[in-house]
């Protein structure tokens, strides 16, 4: 007659359902967070979105974005009205005098003057911090999966003195202001005037990439600022703007100028979703608009951010060579992204 009880197999069995189960659960937990954290960006940009258009509705149809222009003095501080009105000012200085002069009113008034920046691709959204009257440490413009951006903004005194390094640029008075970029990126052609227009002088005159995909190239006859939203002729398949990096969703996190990448992005009619980069028009070469080939750049990322996909050399010196679609948008406001 049998004996009954349980066995070292039945617990074995039980022990490995228990296993199954709770990976399950673990697997199911993070899913919806992902899920949450990919609702709560999407959110973002659809009031990214808003924002642009009350900014818009108050400023002659300007979408929102830096927007001073040099020889003019807009600014009460001294040193930041000398950067704009010098006689050798440029629209890239004045755009970063508007930036400091927002991050010093906002509260950082230990915000040195920054020459030599471009401020306009990490730090566009500076224009909707001040006209919507939020705290410098609002993180509408975070993607909640951005985490090391996320603890620089929470604990900026932390940040200023290197005590995130090696996750972090090194501490600097200029570089105070790294806490302030956003994850999402707009396209260059809604900060480089000279994007949509087809002339020989504008094309001469445009913004490019210079060498790598955070390096640029700024002639000194550029015109920097914001247009009209009546310029963008589709704005349903024209990004404003897009994530820098894929952080959602499955597979590991990308550089935006992966084709593999899908990126949360907002268009110019105000619509919000999750597109693949490669489904995108190729970018173009701003300074070459004829030429079919896909414009590109060495992506070289930072030690806190995802490495490149098939890199070439050894970090931190790694870099791949990437297409930079979505940021060059073949003629500009004119044209198309999908």
């Amino acid at each position: 007659m049998g004996r009954s009880g349980f066995t070292l197999v039945d617990a074995a069995v039980t022990g490995l359902a228990a296993a199954v189960a709770a990976s399950v659960v673990v697997v199911g937990a993070g899913v919806a967070r992902d899920d949450a954290r990919t609702a709560r960006c999407i959110e973002n940009m659809r009031q990214i979105g808003l924002g642009n258009a009350q900014f818009a509705l108050a400023n002659q149809d300007l979408m929102a974005g830096l927007s001073w222009e040099p020889g003019q003095a807009n600014s009460k501080f001294p040193d930041l009205q000398a950067q704009q009105m010098g006689s050798s000012s440029t629209g890239a200085q004045a755009h970063a005098a508007q930036a400091v002069d927002i991050l010093r009113r906002r509260g950082r008034q230990d915000m040195p003057r920054i020459d030599q920046w471009l401020a306009d691709p990490g730090y566009w959204s500076l224009a909707l911090v001040d006209f919507q009257d939020r705290d410098l440490g609002d993180t509408f413009n975070i993607c909640p999966n951005d985490r090391h951006l996320a603890m620089w903004r929470g604990a900026t005194d932390v940040f200023d003195d290197g005590g995130f390094l090696p996750l972090q640029i090194g501490p600097t008075p200029a570089n105070k202001r790294w806490p302030y970029t956003s994850s999402y990126q707009a396209t260059a052609s809604a900060f480089d005037r000279n994007q949509s227009i087809s002339t020989t002088l504008a094309i001469a005159s445009r913004l490019t990439q210079g060498g790598t995909t955070d390096g640029w190239s700024i002639p000194g006859n550029a015109r920097l600022g914001p247009s009209s939203l009546a310029t963008v002729a589709l704005p349903s398949r024209k990004v404003h703007v897009f994530d820098e990096f894929q952080r959602h969703g499955p597979g590991v996190d990308r550089f935006f100028g992966y084709p593999s990448a899908r990126l949360p992005m907002l268009f110019f009619d105000g619509s919000v979703g999750i597109r693949l980069a490669g489904d995108a028009q190729p970018a173009w070469w701003p300074s070459f608009p004829q030429t079919t080939a896909a414009y590109t750049g060495s992506f070289q990322p930072h030690a806190w951010q995802p490495p490149p996909l098939n890199p070439f050399g050894q970090p931190p010196a790694w870099f791949e060579v990437v297409p930079l679609t979505l940021r060059w948008t073949r003629d500009g406001l004119l044209g198309w992204d999908y």
